[in-house]
């Protein structure tokens, strides 16, 4: 707790070394000194969602394209430039940008007929909007941005008349399940779409 508070009252916005810090302060090991290990600390408070402009395009489809072949299984063919063509049109994708204007995370609502099809969703909480397409660069995971895409996503669901979300989740997706877990969404089901096996995921809003 005393490192992140002494990182974060020095305003840093780049990587810090540790064990730099740590020489400054007294009493702390001599031994520490062969160490190697690193904090990344990004300033977040100056970070923004926004509505995806199309403009956007190219950058998050780079974006995109760090996570082919994770535990999602995107791969070269989705999500592609239609696909978010697609989103862009019906007002439903978003983005982080940080201080210097570059996007870190994407996130979008879906619109997908099979998906809502599905006998699992709880028909008591229609209409339900579908969450898809969470992305988070790289060198910024572990750090809450998830989490606060989601926020804004459920957000932007309830001010749009919607009663709960739902979400597809790779079998297998250890992480994500875990994470939705502590987003108060519960499974539902599970089914197979696209030739893959899917884990159906839903919460009330």
């Amino acid at each position: 707790m005393y490192i992140l508070t002494v990182l974060q009252d020095a305003n840093y916005n780049k990587v810090c070394e540790i064990k730099w810090l740590f020489k400054m302060m007294r009493g702390f090991p001599e031994d520490f000194e062969d160490s190697r290990m690193v904090c990344e600390v990004h300033m977040l408070d100056n970070c923004r969602i926004i509505m995806a402009q199309e403009c956007d395009t190219m950058e998050i489809l780079s974006l995109y394209r760090t996570q082919l072949g994770g535990p999602a299984e995107w791969n070269e063919y989705y999500p592609n430039e239609d696909t978010i063509a697609f989103d862009l049109e019906r007002d439903a994708l978003f983005v982080m940008k940080n201080e210097l204007n570059e996007i870190i995370a994407a996130i979008s609502i879906d619109s997908d007929e099979a998906v809502d099809a599905l006998e699992c969703w709880d028909q008591s909480l229609r209409p339900s909007g579908e969450v898809s397409r969470l992305c988070v660069r790289d060198d910024m995971k572990n750090q809450g941005i998830a989490r606060r895409m989601m926020q804004h996503i459920f957000d932007i669901l309830k001010k749009r008349g919607y009663k709960s979300v739902h979400i597809l989740v790779k079998t297998g997706h250890v992480i994500a399940l875990s994470s939705y877990a502590h987003l108060d969404f519960i499974q539902v089901g599970e089914c197979r779409l696209f030739d893959k096996d899917f884990v159906c995921l839903e919460k009330v809003l």
